[in-house]
């Protein structure tokens, strides 16, 4: 094939071009900081040291980061505000596996404990023995491998009277809870202290040894952001390396900088000394991690009934600091230069009166834009009701919050829970639970003003938000709906099913934050569930 002497010119001086833009996109101000948000699993303590280290040591600021450590606060859970978009980073546990499996592009970036150190203390001597008893653990999957224990040893929820954990050890101490799900290197020592007799539970005995602290992000910056990514997690790495070794020194930077707990010297060395014994930093690299330990934790929830569906993808879940990227992907990494170059090619193309390309850049611009609309609508949207998902909701809480705050507006939320929807699935199979749920969202939607908003946030979880109701008004419409339910005939595999829900109501109280009114109105909820179910509970 024969190039002409003007393509050849015009060949050279793209190339030029393209080298410039590339070279201009790779040169940083020296001096200019990325900002990155880190959602730590608790307070501040020994548990996040290497995290204190990389920071004060100048590890991440090497790198041109500027780190914010984020301790845990109530409200969603360190996943669920890294889901959100709320930080770039998140440490959660083992249990993040099951938010992969639910469609949360999550990545596990390295975990330092190889071993959890999530316990059950206990006055009896048998899990078996916790029947019926008051027991206090953490709600959601931050400590699955407490859960998948009680389910290994036949133990469910509905055999336990379980109370949401507080961080109240004084509780069990004082002997009104018999059971606390606790951290061997946290409360142990206060027990100690206590001289108190007492029974644990390593989930490790019963054959559930999973991972501890994972550090989390999602798919997006791994892909947007490969050396940022890679960079915070070396310097995290080294700063672990370093609070090791130097364990005086780290505690001391604890106590002055990062004590909002008021622990004692005696209480961080006591807690380093736990830690650092589930590391097995001396013969296992710090923040390593496979996949086949990985597909042994994923067996055992799914052998436990905690996980369902299809396999994980470990190999997208577990990250590798190796580019696998396609040629396409790698290009995309550069889209504000091949946007520049787009610009060239498109100018280039009309010098050359080639207007046909001018037609197709037209109507790919258009695909684009149309991929990009139904794109967003199906983020915020769940494909089983139609209705809106958690994000969405979300959002819609925000916004109609801001409205109700600024307008002096009442603003209520009512929570949704299907009663026993694990027994409808296990019982008529997971088409029927399908069935139910979309009748269900039927039901939400005719029952509410198109004002309202009606969301799926969970498997059998749904939300309303209302603008303008009061506590009154709001009850009154969650009590109709319960009994529109509570009327309706479900026919499953051709047996007609009586199937009910319960309902948790809150109301915006002065300038509340969401997050607030979300932990008061899941308290409702809570309140219904433990109450009998098929009833309305208000905050």
């Amino acid at each position: 094939m024969k190039i002409s002497a003007v393509s050849a010119k015009f060949i050279a001086v793209f190339i030029l071009f393209s080298t410039t833009c590339v070279l201009a996109n790779t040169t940083k101000n020296p001096h200019e900081l990325t900002t990155i948000n880190v959602q730590l699993k608790w307070y501040h303590q020994f548990q996040f040291a290497g995290y204190y280290i990389a920071k004060e040591k100048g590890y991440y600021k090497h790198h041109g980061l500027d780190v914010k450590l984020i301790e845990r606060a109530p409200g969603p859970s360190p996943i669920e505000k890294l889901s959100y978009g709320d930080v770039d980073y998140a440490i959660g546990a083992a249990g993040a596996i099951v938010y992969r499996a639910n469609g949360i592009p999550l990545v596990a970036l390295a975990t330092f404990f190889q071993h959890s150190p999530s316990l059950l203390i206990s006055r009896y001597p048998k899990l078996s023995d916790l029947t019926n008893k008051k027991v206090m653990v953490t709600k959601g999957l931050i400590n699955a491998e407490i859960i998948a224990m009680f389910r290994k040893n036949n133990i469910t929820a509905n055999s336990l009277n379980v109370i949401p954990s507080k961080q109240a050890l004084g509780q069990f101490i004082q002997g009104h809870i018999d059971a606390y799900n606790i951290y061997s290197s946290n409360e142990i020592f206060t027990l100690q202290q206590e001289k108190l007799d007492f029974y644990s539970f390593t989930p490790a005995e019963h054959g559930i040894d999973f991972y501890g602290d994972v550090l989390l992000t999602l798919e997006n910056k791994v892909r947007n952001s490969p050396e940022e990514v890679k960079n915070f997690t070396e310097s995290t790495k080294k700063g672990w390396q370093y609070a090791i070794n130097n364990i005086d020194e780290t505690i001391d930077i604890i106590m002055q900088k990062y004590n909002s707990q008021g622990k004692s010297k005696e209480e961080l060395a006591f807690e380093a000394k736990q830690l650092i014994q589930l590391m097995y930093a001396d013969i296992i690299p710090l923040g390593y991690m496979n996949t086949e330990r990985w597909q042994f934790i994923e067996n055992e929830l799914r052998n436990t009934g905690i996980l369902k569906g299809p396999p994980i993808d470990l190999n997208s879940f577990v990250y590798s600091s190796i580019s696998n990227e396609t040629f396409l992907q790698a290009i995309f990494s550069f889209k504000k230069q091949i946007l520049v170059i787009v610009i060239v090619l498109f100018i280039s193309a009309l010098f050359f009166h080639n207007r046909r390309l001018k037609v197709k850049i037209k109507e790919h611009t258009q695909l684009l834009e149309h991929e990009r609309v139904q794109a967003e609508k199906e983020a915020r949207t769940d494909a089983l009701t139609q209705l809106a998902n958690r994000r969405k909701f979300m959002e819609s809480i925000k916004h109609d919050l801001s409205i109700a705050t600024r307008n002096h507006l009442d603003f209520s939320i009512i929570y949704i829970d299907i009663d026993h929807f694990k027994t409808i699935n296990d019982t008529y199979g997971h088409a029927a639970g399908d069935k139910v749920l979309v009748t269900l969202a039927d039901i939400l939607k005719s029952n509410t003003r198109p004002s309202d908003n009606v969301s799926r946030i969970g498997g059998e979880e749904f939300a309303i938000t209302s603008l303008g109701k009061n506590t009154n008004t709001a009850t009154a419409l969650a009590d109709r709906i319960r009994k529109k339910v509570e009327d309706h005939r479900f026919v499953l595999a051709d047996i007609e099913v009586k199937i009910t829900i319960s309902l948790g109501v809150a109301t915006l109280i002065d300038s509340q934050t969401s997050d607030e009114l979300l932990k008061r109105t899941d308290d409702a909820l809570y309140k219904a569930k433990n109450s009998g179910r098929n009833q309305v509970q208000v905050a």
